[in-house]
């Protein structure tokens, strides 16, 4: 069987991924903080590791807003996020914290909440408003 190469590069150059659902199961991928806890138990490992993909992020994000870094290698920034820090930056920074000062059964619902109902609930409120999506959120 021949594969045409050119044929195979515009097809995969015409797949668009919107960004709204890109976002959507972005957040759910971020349910892989949890593999912290695989860790070893060795503090300087437990407190370097995270810290370092922190500090990774920050940079990347200090980079990008200085525009040493295009935008456009960030695929999924809401426009409102162009010149100020994105919300991977803030969710990176609440994961830290929470694996880092809280017990695990504290950390491990609030970043699932974080990963899972954030998105559920924005589809809620595209399909139904505001107001009923808020409503659902406290139940």
């Amino acid at each position: 069987m021949k594969i045409d190469s050119k044929k195979l590069k515009n097809s995969i150059d015409s797949i668009e991924i919107d960004t709204h659902w890109f976002r959507r199961v972005f957040h759910t991928f971020a349910a892989s903080f949890l593999i912290y806890y695989y860790i070893p138990d060795n503090f300087l490992l437990r407190f370097i590791i995270p810290s370092a993909i922190v500090l990774i992020i920050f940079i990347f994000e200090l980079l990008r807003l200085h525009k040493k870094i295009d935008k456009n290698y960030f695929y999924g920034l809401k426009i409102y996020e162009t010149n100020r820090p994105a919300s991977y930056l803030y969710f990176g920074v609440a994961a830290y914290i929470l694996l880092i000062l809280f017990p695990q059964q504290i950390a491990i619902p609030c970043i699932l909440c974080g990963c899972f109902t954030d998105p559920i609930i924005g589809e809620i409120r595209n399909l139904f408003g505001k107001n009923i999506s808020y409503i659902i959120a406290f139940f």
